[in-house]
């Protein structure tokens, strides 16, 4: 007897047990299929495997060699022209000059500027800009230089001698007669 009551306990027990599996499979949330990832272009995927590329080196100890550079052999990149804008060279010309020198010797930067017939061409290029710089316009305010026409007047009123050009002996009159013009008054004349 003691041998049906256990087989009937363990029949029980396994009910139980499969009852509440039958209840935690029920009361378990139903989980909704997961969207779809979106599929990553070919430079994603690449910068991806980049990333994990430059990770897996770190972990082994290698370093990472530099990046090629993206200006063109003679070509000065944005820290060599900042450096040559705190030298106080930033006149086009000087910058090609520099780099013209670099291409064609394949010296720094810093060797280039050392260099004497760069540092004599761009003493003569400053000194250049300068003189172009100091030479007064032709503006008005440039002097009290008489005019080509009033010269050319005062000459015909003194001499009688009229120019050749057409043009010009057309204006040389036309402006004697209008000085010599009584009915304006003496300050529109």
């Amino acid at each position: 007897m003691d041998e049906e009551i256990d087989s009937i306990l363990e029949e029980s027990y396994e009910a139980d047990e499969t009852f509440e599996e039958v209840e935690e499979a029920e009361e378990a949330p139903v989980q909704e299929p997961k969207a779809e990832k979106p599929k990553e272009t070919p430079d994603q995927k690449k910068s991806r495997l980049e990333r994990q590329l430059k990770q897996i080196k770190k972990q082994l100890g290698e370093e990472d060699e530099p990046a090629p550079s993206k200006t063109k052999p003679g070509e000065l990149d944005d820290t060599q022209l900042d450096y040559l804008d705190l030298k106080g060279i930033d006149d086009p010309t000087d910058i090609k000059l520099i780099s013209k020198v670099m291409r064609n010797t394949g010296q720094t930067l810093r060797d280039t500027l050392k260099d004497e017939y760069v540092v004599s061409k761009l003493k003569e290029s400053k000194s250049e800009r300068e003189v172009k710089a100091a030479t007064p316009s032709g503006t008005k305010r440039a002097g009290n230089q008489s005019s080509n026409l009033e010269f050319l007047i005062g000459k015909a009123e003194r001499t009688g001698e009229l120019p050749n050009d057409f043009e010009t002996r057309t204006a040389v009159l036309n402006a004697i007669t209008e000085r010599s013009n009584n009915n304006k008054p003496a300050w529109q004349r």
